[in-house]
């Protein structure tokens, strides 16, 4: 920084002048000299330390009887930064920082315009107005934005995470250094670190209830959320995630403020008998002076030079401190919470992709070291999900890694169950996609033969129900030959919701680019799509973003038909349950939310608010509703009970034997209240860890095997399983 330079050069000529008695060496008169001086309290002269020491404490002293006399003049106000998210029913994040502008001219109905902060100058016409900018807006039920932050400092959002409270929203604030920052937000003229280095906080918990916030932890820049992280973690999950008791985890990495006294020398030095006023180039002042106190001040900046991202990874206790859980030389690129507290990370080497399990401060391996990481996630329980795959490789595979109190378990399916990769061996697997169904789905990147191609052979990305096993795509979806799978999910990943698939896809029509929504029902493969222009002058709409909240899909989109920002709700009981295209343009509601695009760019990660955890059922004991499992299926086995289960001793009381009543031993994956059972005949011997990451082995073909529950087995109410009767389950 400016400080760090003037600190450096200057500091050693005022140094010289007092070592050669200030004399000699006349000034070159140039004009344009800089008068500024910055003073390095760590000086070795001992004398001058005094001095400056001296100077220091007056000018501290002149701050406090300035402030006094200018509260006796007049009243002054404090730089204010104040939350406004209390009716927020979502916070959405703009990719530029925006001006302050009044409710009316924001949501009236005649424009809803946001304009970009270029140059740090309010637009708004109260009283109240303030003078900074930010990136953050709150969305209500209507549809209408307005600024999340009231400020007079340049503040950049980067994410929010609500707490599963339902009370608490977490933000973390860009820092803006160009190594670090996700851009300037259309914003040249911003400083972020302002308010850093005030509160020397970047990452704060808003109550969502009366606006109050306080800082996580001082002293940290939290983790960002670029390309790679969205293409890592599979579950969408945020940097900023939660244990079942409400702890967050963050990764983090710490930076310092420092100070320096800056003084502007045209003020004049300490020296009254002294009819000139000395600059950088004049070296006639006397010996041991300097400048006048009421001349300089005490600036604080941050430490570019020594801030770098070397993370640890922290658990923050709300109301209480957060506390690192790793050293800096623990090499984390991503991590994933699960439930109990342990904590899924990923590590990259130069040679490799690994992934393991931080369980007590214990570090576990979950990966074989020599493959690559496609993606990871958790399940509602405590199992790792993970893709690794090589190029051209036979051996791609979805991985399953849990803890069983002395190691780790392991297992593995293989994506040759899903599809073929012609050339390039088998599927790759691309992503775990968790349904409200109690089932878990996989995506591949695949392909099928085309005389069409090139080559032969186009490239798919395609959908399979994994858990319970299915052989069948849900859907198949052609790529460009050259095309990157990515582009298919880029801020909008796959979302499936009450038997519906839902998927982002561009079109062309009337020559025209639009986005349009594909619905494909999960029963039979129908496909319906949603906001598809008929014409010209229909809407023609590029989605940003979307997310998912219980029944509801809220997206953001441009309007380019009509230059418009809208936001749009998808109800996906209505899509489910519609008979007819009425029905289903009836689901659909748009709401014009901001005109003119070019100025606010675009509204990204969506983040609904006031959403607890859902409550447990205290009186009725839970039951097998059903099981899954088809009999030309040796790969899994389904179990789902009607409620929420107490999942260790669903764990502890469920198993699998073999005619000859041998334990069969199974990877165990909860999605909601579903039970997966992935058996491996590797290990039939009770005791043994399940160790296979190269595909398990399925059941034997013309085999009877039980399925057995024990009668310790309670639900999440501490109510006992009703049904305890042994089922059967056949292998063809």
């Amino acid at each position: 920084m400016i400080f760090q330079f003037f600190k450096t050069l200057i500091t050693l000529s005022f140094l010289l002048m007092i070592a050669a008695g200030c004399g000699g060496g006349g000034g070159s008169g140039d004009d344009s000299t800089d008068t500024n001086l910055v003073i390095n309290d760590s000086d070795d002269d001992q004398d001058v330390d005094d001095e400056i020491a001296d100077l220091d404490d007056e000018i501290a002293d002149n701050s406090v009887d300035d402030s006094e006399e200018e509260d006796t003049a007049e009243e002054t106000t404090d730089p204010v930064v104040s939350f406004n998210v209390a009716n927020a029913a979502a916070i959405v994040i703009n990719s530029k920082v925006l001006d302050e502008v009044t409710a009316a001219n924001l949501n009236s109905s005649s424009t809803k315009s946001l304009v970009t902060a270029n140059n740090k100058t309010a637009l708004a016409t109260s009283s109240t107005a303030t003078s900074g900018s930010t990136n953050l807006l709150a969305l209500d039920n209507l549809g209408n934005l307005s600024l999340a932050i009231a400020t007079d400092y340049d503040l950049q959002v980067m994410y929010t995470v609500a707490a599963p409270n339902g009370e608490d929203l977490y933000v973390a604030l860009d820092n803006g250094l160009e190594w670090w920052s996700q851009g300037s937000a259309g914003c040249s003229d911003c400083d972020y670190t302002e308010y850093l280095i005030e509160q020397n906080c970047a990452l704060f918990v808003v109550n969502i209830m009366d606006n109050s916030f306080e800082c996580a932890s001082e002293g940290l820049f939290v983790q960002g959320m670029n390309e790679d992280y969205l293409k890592m973690l599979s579950g969408n999950q945020k940097p900023i995630q939660f244990d079942a008791e409400g702890n967050a985890y963050f990764l983090a990495t710490s930076f310092t403020i420092e100070s320096d006294t800056f003084c502007d020398i045209s003020g004049g030095f300490n020296d009254d008998s002294s009819d000139d006023t000395p600059t950088t180039d004049d070296t006639s002042a006397v010996d041991d002076e300097v400048p006048h106190a009421e001349n300089c001040q005490i600036i604080s900046y941050l430490d570019e030079e020594n801030t770098v991202w070397s993370p640890r990874l922290y658990k923050y206790t709300p109301g209480g401190s957060a506390v690192a859980l790793t050293e800096s030389s623990t090499d984390i690129d991503y991590f994933v919470v699960q439930s109990n507290g342990d904590v899924i990370f990923q590590s990259t080497t130069e040679t490799a992709s690994s992934l393991n399990l931080l369980q007590s401060g214990t570090i576990s391996s979950l990966s074989n070291s020599d493959w690559s990481v496609e993606f990871f996630t958790t399940d509602t329980g405590n199992t790792a999900l993970f893709g690794q795959a090589e190029l051209s490789a036979a051996t791609n595979g979805v991985r399953f890694g849990r803890s069983n109190g002395s190691g780790i378990d392991s297992a593995s399916l293989p994506t040759s169950l899903f599809g073929d990769a012609g050339d390039w061996g088998d599927p790759k697997p691309r992503r775990i996609i968790q349904g409200d169904d109690g089932k878990v789905y996989l995506v591949v990147e695949g392909g099928r033969a085309e005389v069409t191609a090139s080559d032969g052979w186009l490239p798919t990305l395609d959908v399979y129900q994994m858990l319970p096993y299915s052989s069948s795509p849900i859907v198949s979806i052609d790529m460009e030959e050259d095309g990157d799978w990515w582009d298919l999910m880029n801020n909008t990943p796959f979302q499936i919701v009450n038997g519906i698939l839902y998927y982002v896809a561009a079109t062309t029509s009337e020559d025209l680019d639009a986005d349009v929504i594909h619905a494909v029902k999960l029963s039979d493969g129908e496909d319906s799509i949603l906001l598809s222009p008929a014409s010209a002058a229909d809407r023609h709409y590029e989605i940003y973003s979307w997310r998912l909240s219980n029944d509801t899909l809220l997206f953001t989109a441009a309007d380019n038909t009509n230059d418009v920002i809208v936001t749009g709700q998808i109800d996906t009981n209505a899509i489910a349950n519609a008979v007819n295209s009425n029905a289903l343009d009836n689901a659909v509601s748009i709401v014009n939310t901001a005109a003119d695009i070019g100025s606010t760019a675009q509204l990204q990660d969506i983040e609904f608010l006031g959403m607890p955890n859902p409550a447990v059922d205290s009186t009725t004991a839970p039951s097998v509703a059903s099981l899954n499992h088809a009999s030309n299926n040796p790969y899994t086995i389904a179990i789902n009970f009607d409620q929420m289960m107490d999942q260790d001793s669903v764990n502890n009381g469920v198993s699998l034997v073999d005619s000859g009543d041998d334990d069969v031993r199974c990877m165990k994956v909860w999605q909601g209240n579903s039970l997966h059972l992935i058996p491996d005949l590797d290990v039939n011997v009770s005791g043994d860890a399940l160790s296979d990451m190269d595909g398990s082995t399925p059941l034997t073909s013309g085999e009877t095997y039980s399925l057995q529950f024990g009668s310790d087995i309670e639900g999440a109410n501490g109510q006992t399983l009703s049904n305890t009767a042994d089922s059967s389950v056949e292998v063809d």
